[in-house]
Order: C-alpha cells, then structure tokens, then sequence
C-alpha cells in the first residue's frame, strides 16, 4: 500500500520539468495560513529530495494541503484530482 510520501512523490512526478519548476516557485512563498515557504536553496534537486523537504517541514497532511492548493493554482486540476482520490482510497484502506 502506498503511503503519503509515495503518493506525493507520484504526483509531482507527472510535473512537466516547467510545471515542476512553477510548483518549486509557489513553495517559496506563502500558500496557506500557518505554513512557513520554503526557501529557494532547500527545495532540492529531484522530486525525492522535494517531497522529503516539505514532509519535514509540512508533515504529511500538511504537504497533502499545500500540493493541492498549489496544484489549483497552476490550474492542474486533474493532478488535484489524482491526489484527491489516491489519498481518499488510503483512508478508506485504513
């Protein structure tokens, strides 16, 4: 079964290398009341390093909130979507 850091790392992993970037770039400002951006530098260089920086600075529901808000805001609604239903089918397992 898939865990949130897999799912998330699914997700961002079907990001164009410009849509990645876009999403790297909302990370660095604020997105949600009570998240801290994320500076620039510590976004890493890969998708894996990624997702690891925003479980260790959103924890796991967090950077669930934070990917679909900025998923809405880049207008990626089928990925927003995706996410929605990968995480619904997690719960409904547990």
């Amino acid at each position: 079964m898939a865990g949130i850091f897999e799912i998330l790392l699914e997700i961002l992993e079907d990001l164009s290398p410009e849509e990645l970037e876009r999403f790297k770039l909302h990370l660095t400002k604020p997105v949600l009341d009570g998240f801290t951006p994320i500076p620039k530098g510590k976004l890493g260089t890969n998708v894996t390093q990624l997702v690891q920086i925003m479980e260790r600075s959103y924890r796991d529901q967090g950077s669930i909130d934070i990917t679909l808000k900025i998923l809405e805001k880049m207008n990626l609604r089928d990925l927003e979507d995706k996410l929605k239903q990968k995480i619904q089918d997690l719960l409904d397992k547990r």
